[in-house]
């Protein structure tokens, strides 16, 4: 599981690079927010995607992995 924690911050205030994005909740699945979230982007890196899923499955969250 994936967690994003947004403290003191109203969405309003973010201010994120990401040409696209959406921040819900994981149990309701309530939008929390969104940016372009119904423009069409192509699929993400698969790579980034298994290299995520692996640091999440085989990792703890306290874990600090420097790579050069």
């Amino acid at each position: 599981m994936l967690a994003v924690i947004l403290m003191n911050t109203p969405c309003f205030a973010l201010d994120l690079s990401a040409t696209s994005a959406v921040i819900l909740e994981a149990e309701t699945g309530t939008i929390l927010y969104e940016k372009n979230a119904d423009r069409k982007m192509g699929m993400a890196s698969t790579t980034k995607i298994m290299t995520a899923l692996v640091a999440l499955e085989e990792g703890k969250i306290s874990d600090i992995v420097k790579v050069s």
